[in-house]
């Protein structure tokens, strides 16, 4: 199968899926270069490459800022109305309703979880939203006398907290 990466001027959809035999006929039909259509991975790079994330991200927040319950946590935030329980939400829905409550009030939210993989998972959906996300990795517990532990771990933790102390509006990551 093809995919149409690039329609031109033809009557073809992007993204429009062509068997071999459609591909041909429609090579024959707009003529030979008049539209691009690729397979497999090279076609899915070409087009997610073709997607403005930036743009997409502004978007999805705009539209979460229309919801009246939205609106009613932002109002409970400003309240200090607490505790607040948000559940039912999968990872990147989660995030991005941080994300937009961090841009709304522009206060600091820290999101604990429960291990450090999930941390860097989360981390990763983050900066689909935005780039004021950071990790604050946790501090190595040893039961035993010696380790070979890492000797960038304590300048990790400071350059965040440094970065806690300089931004307001920031979103900070980190486990149990």
């Amino acid at each position: 199968s093809y995919v149409v990466t690039d329609k031109g001027n033809t009557g073809l959809e992007k993204c429009q899926v062509l068997t071999e035999k459609e591909y041909h006929e429609a090579e024959e039909k707009y003529g030979k270069g008049s539209f691009k259509a690729k397979m497999g991975a090279e076609a899915l790079r070409e087009l997610l490459e073709q997607v403005d994330l930036d743009e997409l991200s502004a978007e999805l927040l705009k539209e979460l800022e229309k919801s009246q319950k939205y609106l009613d946590l932002i109002k409970s935030i400003e309240n200090k109305k607490s505790p607040i329980d948000i559940s039912g939400l999968t990872d990147v829905a989660e995030v991005a309703l941080l994300t937009a409550i961090n841009k709304h009030t522009k206060r600091p939210i820290i999101f604990i979880t429960y291990n450090e993989v999930q941390a860097q998972k989360l981390i990763d959906d983050f900066k689909f939203f935005t780039d004021k996300v950071h990790f604050f990795p946790k501090k190595d517990i040893v039961t035993y006398d010696y380790v070979a532990e890492s000797k960038d771990l304590p300048y990790e933790r400071i350059e965040v907290l440094n970065k806690i102390n300089k931004e307001q509006n920031i979103i900070i990551v980190t486990s149990i």
